[in-house]
């Protein structure tokens, strides 16, 4: 009815599995600081990816994936010679695309792949 919209709209879930402990302390430490439990985990994968863009630009982690799938396609190659590039190609840009990789990202990681 309120014209109001979220500010987490165009946030997406990343689910993880923890221990009973782990739950457990960040249930006690989100109580206690008067915090949340998803902000806690945010800020955690905030510092790390500041951390991991020093190390590895999107760029390098991008030829990094277009690498294993070029490798891919040539063991699937021999293995299945029945598929063709276009088809191996579709696959993997909805795998991408499903694993929730933008498809600007995707765009450049299909551009990075070959045939022969």
């Amino acid at each position: 009815m309120l014209d109001i919209q979220s500010r987490k709209e165009n946030y997406k879930h990343v689910g993880a599995n923890v221990s009973p402990r782990v739950r457990s302390f960040l249930t006690l430490y989100s109580l206690a600081k008067g915090t949340s439990k998803s902000k806690i985990i945010k800020e955690l994968i905030d510092s790390w990816m500041l951390k991991q863009r020093l190390k590895e630009s999107d760029a390098i982690l991008i030829r990094e994936i277009t690498f294993k799938i070029n490798s891919q396609w040539y063991t699937s190659k021999v293995l299945n010679s029945q598929i063709s590039f276009f088809s191996f190609k579709e696959i993997i840009r909805g795998e991408l695309l499903e694993k929730g990789i933008i498809e600007t990202d995707v765009d450049l990681i299909m551009k990075g792949l070959k045939e022969k």
